[in-house]
This record gives C-alpha cells, sequence and structure tokens, in this order.
C-alpha cells in the first residue's frame, strides 16, 4: 500500500484509465476482459453468519424484550424467520439483516446511547 501511494499521479491514472502501471505490468499475464471489466464489488456471506457466527446475536437482538415491545413486528414471526433461515428451509439472510439494521440504526438515533445502561453508567 505504500508503493502505491507512493508513485507519481500519471502511474495510478492516465485520462480516464486508473491503475494504469498494474495493467500495463500484468497485460499479457491476465486475460484482457478481467483487466478491462469496470468495478465488481463482493458478496458477503450473511446466509452462513446468521446461521453460524451472528446467529445468537440476531436472536438476542431481534427477539430482546425493548425490540418487540416497539410494536413494529410480531414476536412469532421474527422468530420463524430466524428458525426458518437457521434450519435451512428458506434464505432469509437479507431480511434478517434488514430488520437486524433497522433495530441497531433504532437503538443509536432514536433511544439514544444511554437506554439500556446501568445507572452506575448513566450517572443516577
Amino acid at each position: 500500500m505504500e508503493f502505491a501511494a507512493s508513485l507519481p499521479p500519471d502511474l495510478k491514472l492516465r485520462g480516464m484509465e486508473s491503475k494504469y502501471l498494474l495493467k500495463h505490468t500484468l497485460d499479457g499475464m491476465i486475460p484482457r476482459a478481467i483487466l478491462r471489466r469496470k468495478k465488481m464489488g463482493f458478496g458477503v456471506p450473511l446466509d452462513l453468519w446468521f446461521k453460524k457466527d451472528l446467529k445468537e446475536m440476531a436472536y438476542d437482538v431481534l427477539l430482546d424484550r425493548r425490540s418487540l415491545e416497539r410494536g413494529y413486528f410480531r414476536q412469532e414471526s421474527v422468530r420463524k424467520l430466524l428458525d426458518e433461515h437457521v434450519t435451512e428451509q428458506y434464505d432469509h439472510s437479507y431480511r434478517i439483516w434488514a430488520l437486524l439494521f433497522l433495530e441497531l440504526w433504532h437503538r443509536m438515533f432514536i433511544d439514544g446511547p444511554l437506554v439500556g445502561m446501568s445507572s452506575a453508567c448513566s450517572g443516577k
């Protein structure tokens, strides 16, 4: 990264061509279709994360008393969504992602940072 940052700008960008030096160095070694293609994002393994690494967090946050008391969603519907995903009946990863971040956004920007903190932390 430091090397790339130290390169003069004309070796990084020539006209409208970005990564000029890299592309010309690899020309002939990598197919041109790959060198010249547009930027592509990369997939995030949400499906797997919500079955393993983030499974407990998703259940804890989405079925938390605070989340359910908002009244936006029914507990049984959220639990069914999570259970169907974990048991591989359906891939609900994008729905879970949306619900999880709606709830986390709500906690951060609507509830405020002190909601749910102990009285010792909030100065009471």
